[in-house]
């Protein structure tokens, strides 16, 4: 297990797998993550199927490739992802033709929710900038003048 405190705010984190490369669990200002992983995808990575948060559990759908191409949330909605160039989703629609939440990133991957419905999925989504988990929010750094 690791943590990190950073503006007065602890986040914990714990790994398994080979080379201690799989996120099982990690504790956040926003609550209690646990992953379940299932099948690999085409590189031998394995891809996560499920992920409670708080003790509701969202259902990822991937595709052949093991990207998210659909969330069920852990209320029950469901929603499909929208990716931009970079794999970053920056959109959930949700049944029903709704948009659940919009994000952009800087050039840094800070995300900016630009929109919230409100729903689950915007805390039940466990990716961000580039595909990769949220947690810790990435640093923005700044070049020395």
């Amino acid at each position: 297990m690791a943590s990190v405190a950073r503006g007065g705010k602890t986040y914990t984190y714990t790994y398994a797998g080979e080379g201690q490369g799989e996120l099982i669990a990690q504790t956040t200002p926003d609550g209690a993550y646990t992953y379940s992983y299932g099948r690999t995808n085409s590189l031998g990575q394995p891809i996560i199927e499920s992920t409670t948060r708080n003790g509701a559990r969202a259902y990822l759908h991937n595709d052949n490739t093991g990207k998210p191409v659909m969330l069920t949330t852990g209320s029950g909605g469901q929603a499909l992802y929208i990716y931009d160039g970079l794999g970053s989703p920056v959109a959930v629609i949700a049944d029903g033709n709704n948009t659940a939440f919009t994000e952009t990133y800087d050039p840094y991957g800070v995300a900016d929710i630009t929109y919230n419905s409100g729903g689950n999925a915007i805390r039940d989504n466990p990716f961000q900038f580039t595909g990769g988990l949220k947690g810790l929010p990435p640093v923005r750094l700044t070049p020395d003048l």
